[in-house]
């Protein structure tokens, strides 16, 4: 769970955005901006016994961003849901490889995503 509220950005930008592996899966990378953001990502990681070091994923993500505090509204969350695949690689470098896939709720439109959690 992430919050955040920022004022008087640099060069009077939005702080916040969301769209993207990141934060919300399923919207275009950076759809909304803004100098508020209530965010969460809920996920379910399952593995395998037989084969440790791949996992599935369930995820839930929730979140969305506000011009100002004033203009918060928990009402107007958006939302997105998916699954994904994981795997642990320990041989090379201790980092996860994931496909995800993630549908917009409100929407309709789904997004696939590739990734790495390391950065090289």
């Amino acid at each position: 769970m992430f919050a955040g509220y920022a004022h008087d950005a640099p060069f009077d930008e939005p702080y916040y955005e969301i769209g993207s592996a990141g934060t919300l899966r399923g919207l275009e990378r950076e759809s909304f901006s803004g100098d508020v953001l209530v965010f969460t990502n809920l996920e379910y990681i399952k593995g395998f016994s037989k084969y440790p070091s791949f996992r599935t994923s369930l995820f839930v993500d929730i979140g969305n961003v506000y011009d100002n505090r004033n203009g918060v509204d928990f009402s107007d969350l958006r939302t997105s849901i998916g699954l994904g695949i994981r795997w642990k690689i320990a041989s090379f470098v201790q980092t996860d490889l994931f496909i995800d896939w993630a549908y917009d709720t409100e929407t309709g439109e789904s997004k696939a995503y590739g990734g790495t959690s390391f950065n090289f």
